[in-house]
């Protein structure tokens, strides 16, 4: 299994009377998380078997549903645990997956930082935009591998190749 977990791009401010649930993304980050999206689209060894599971939030559903169309991925899976950062639910539905699937987790800090933190070992900065990508250790459940992190920046680079 890989899971990588990405960072919604770059949120409108919160202005009143705006809720931040309800904050999308700025045009900037609707371009950066396309470019990102393709490269994204470079490293995947089969889409067909890649899940995109995101919050509900607008940012993040904004840039799961991007990433979805970049990847041709056609549905996408809202999970509440994503919003509240609690990881032991998202690792219970990590669970229920085969072993060979691909599962693209959009998320928010500080939660993907911690995540990476208590399953790898490395607080990684998840600037928006931004994908790591965890292999859970074998015969440890609780562990995984980091395999590779790219910041937006280095994605959409990989995306223009």
């Amino acid at each position: 299994m890989e899971l990588i977990l990405m960072r919604h791009g770059k949120a409108e401010p919160a202005i009143p009377p705006m809720k931040d649930e309800e904050r999308d993304l700025t045009e900037p980050g609707r371009e950066k998380v396309i470019a990102a999206a393709q490269g994204l689209a470079g490293g995947l060894a089969d889409a067909s078997r890649l899940q995109i599971w995101t919050s509900s939030l607008a940012r993040a559903l904004s840039t799961a549903s991007i990433v979805a169309e970049v990847l041709g991925v056609e549905e996408l899976r809202l999970l509440p645990c994503l919003e509240e950062g609690k990881l032991p639910e998202l690792l219970q539905e990590l669970a229920t997956v085969e072993e060979d699937a691909q599962v693209l987790v959009v998320g928010h800090e500080p939660y993907l930082s911690l995540w990476t933190e208590h399953l790898a070992g490395s607080a990684l900065p998840f600037k928006p935009a931004t994908a790591a990508c965890l292999t859970p250790c074998a015969g440890r459940s609780e562990r995984w591998r980091l395999r590779w992190y790219a910041q937006a920046g280095i994605l959409g680079c990989l995306g223009k190749k």
